[in-house]
This record gives C-alpha cells, structure tokens and sequence, in this order.
C-alpha cells in the first residue's frame, strides 16, 4: 500500500464510531477522544490488538499526556465533514 492510498475507507469509519462507546469533546470542538469496547486496532501492521481509545480530529495540532507508556497508531480518513485524524491509543504494560 502506497502513502498515498486512503488508509481506511469512509464507510469503515463510519462503522467504526457505531461501535465505540463514551466520548469526550475538546472545547473547540476539533478533537473528540473515544472509549473503546474492546475493538481491535484498524492498522493491519499493530502488534497491540485492542486499543485503549481513540483520538479522532479535524485539527492540525494536538497535544495529549500519557500517565504512563504508549503506543500510538495513526492514520488520515476523508469523510463527506472533510478530513479527519484517527491515533488509536494502545496503554502498553509497565
């Protein structure tokens, strides 16, 4: 697969959000943060499986702290709202 090639399909975004559960929105508006149900990571290449939440974004920049070590699974989905930022968060054990 190419960088150029879309990484995750619009319909698959969609029925990604179906299934994830609890949210929690920035004041803005750009960034919303998910609770995961125990799904597992959309990257074919994640070693992890489940991941711990889901970070989805229209913005540029973003800055998040982590209480302890992470890995993070990043990709890029156009929607018919435009562009959005998935990082699937994956708490790794210390």
């Amino acid at each position: 697969m190419s960088d150029d090639e879309q990484v995750l399909t619009e319909k698959q975004y969609e029925e990604l959000m179906e299934k994830l559960s609890g949210y929690e929105q920035s004041e803005r508006g750009g960034r919303t943060i998910y609770a995961n149900p125990g799904l597992d990571c959309m990257n074919p290449r994640c070693p992890h499986g489940k991941f711990d939440a889901l970070i989805a974004s229209d913005i540029g920049w973003m800055e998040f702290t982590a209480k302890g070590p992470m890995s993070m699974c990043m990709c890029e989905v156009e929607t018919q709202e435009g562009r959005r930022k998935l990082i699937f968060l994956h708490e790794m054990e210390p």
